[in-house]
């Protein structure tokens, strides 16, 4: 291409108000716990997946829905050990306290936060072709029908 062009082009990606690294990080610990299944964490490349989707879908949303993400990420982040007495970042705690953190913030007041975050996470998720499969999606429309 035309060097300016992909000088814009380089521009506009730097400009994009994605996730910030903080932010990815927080959404890896939710995303991790969020999916998990019997055998620990959601696998790492289904949620490295998930956290460039939710990239770009954040740099493409209105001001609004990231702010409203953020807001949701920090409560979770920063009040969610608080609910199982815990100081400290949500990402920083194990894989198990994590859990119990989260199920615990979203059985209180401070739940609709948990709701808001996994809204979208959830269906970022389910758009991974995996993911759809293990849900029980085999493409079709509802009914057997197209």
């Amino acid at each position: 291409g035309a060097p300016l062009v992909d000088d814009l082009a380089a521009w506009n990606r730097a400009a994009r108000a994605g996730l910030s690294a903080p932010l990815r990080d927080a959404t890896r610990a939710l995303v991790e716990t969020l999916f998990a299944s019997e055998a620990g964490p959601a696998p790492a490349d289904r949620v490295d997946w998930l956290i460039d989707d939710l990239d770009d879908f954040m740099a493409r949303s209105g001001r609004r829905a990231r702010g409203l993400y953020r807001l949701c990420v920090f409560a979770i982040t920063w009040l969610g050990p608080l609910h199982i007495k815990r100081f400290g970042a949500f990402h920083g705690l194990d894989f198990a306290t994590r859990v119990e953190a989260l199920e615990r913030m979203e059985r209180g007041p401070l739940g609709m936060a948990v709701f808001g975050a996994k809204t979208i996470v959830s269906v970022l998720w389910f758009e991974h072709p995996a993911n759809e499969r293990a849900a029980g999606n085999t493409g079709g429309c509802l009914g057997g029908g197209r």
